[in-house]
Order: C-alpha cells, then structure tokens, then sequence
C-alpha cells in the first residue's frame, strides 16, 4: 500500500523560497501571491507541460514555478 503524507498549504507556502522542488510538484503564484499547488503523479508528460504553458499564455498574471526538491519527503 502507497504511504502518503500531507502539510498544509501553509507548510507548502512557507517554505517555497527553500525547496528546489521534485517532478510533478508546481507552485502556483498569481501578482507574485501565492494561491496553490499542483501536485502530479510521475513524470511530467508532453500533453500536461502543453497544458501548464498555456495556462500561463492565457493568464499572463500568473507564474508557474517548477520546485526541485522533496516536498511530501
């Protein structure tokens, strides 16, 4: 059975400046706030990097910002 652990937005949101992030992890900023977190399972795949590029096209008030390292470790 998969073991998964949760944080808060909050626990997420503060420690935004000190994590490089993992795959499939993205910070969602809008004006430089942040309002949320996509979380994906595996590797980012071509059809869901075409999707997150034009959501930014589209809301250009909105940046995505790839993490690099352990999250949920």
């Amino acid at each position: 059975m998969t073991k998964v652990k949760t944080k808060t937005i909050s626990q997420v949101r503060n420690s935004l400046f000190s994590i490089a992030g993992t795959e499939g992890i993205t910070a969602v900023t809008r004006n430089g706030v942040f309002i949320g977190v996509i979380i994906t399972c595996g590797e980012s795949t071509p059809e869901l990097a075409t999707l997150r590029q034009k959501r930014v096209l589209d809301n250009p008030v909105h940046t995505v910002t790839e993490l690099t390292k352990g999250v949920l470790d």
